[in-house]
């Protein structure tokens, strides 16, 4: 991000300053050199080394992303596996059968050709991504 865009919150003047000799995103401030080589290198007396230093603190804490904790992210996961469904066919026992077509697993339906995997016109089969929608008898019957 340019620290051009990074104004009001920082000054104006010292943004200027830096674009000067080279620094304009946050890249080039937090990487290519320390504060105290930056500092050597702007207008004298343009800022002192406590200001750079908690411009650099205020362009990191704008740039980087929020910190989560682990035992969150799990408290996270645990919530959502018992507050969402899986993904269903729309058939109870085709559902019931498959538990949900989410998950870790792959649903593949397999036979001979015209042994009635897309059973009825090419209108009635529904595409899903690369995946036919059988009807319900015919998966049921492979099924069982």
């Amino acid at each position: 991000m340019r620290l051009a865009n990074l104004t009001p919150a920082a000054s104006t003047e010292l943004v200027a300053h830096l674009n000067s000799i080279g620094i304009r995103t946050e890249i080039d401030l937090l990487f290519s050199a320390t504060p105290w080589e930056i500092l050597r290198r702007l207008p004298a007396g343009s800022t002192s080394l406590e200001d750079l230093d908690t411009f650099i603190t205020l362009v990191t804490e704008l740039c980087a992303a929020q910190g989560t904790s682990a035992l969150k992210l799990l408290d996270l996961e645990a919530d959502a596996r018992v507050k969402d469904k899986e993904l269903c066919s729309g058939d109870e026992q085709v559902d019931r059968l498959l538990r949900g077509l989410g998950g870790r697993k792959v649903i593949h339906i397999s036979g001979e050709r015209g042994s009635g995997k897309s059973v009825g016109t090419p209108r009635r089969r529904k595409r899903v991504g690369a995946h036919v929608i059988c009807p319900r008898s015919y998966l049921l019957r492979l099924l069982h």
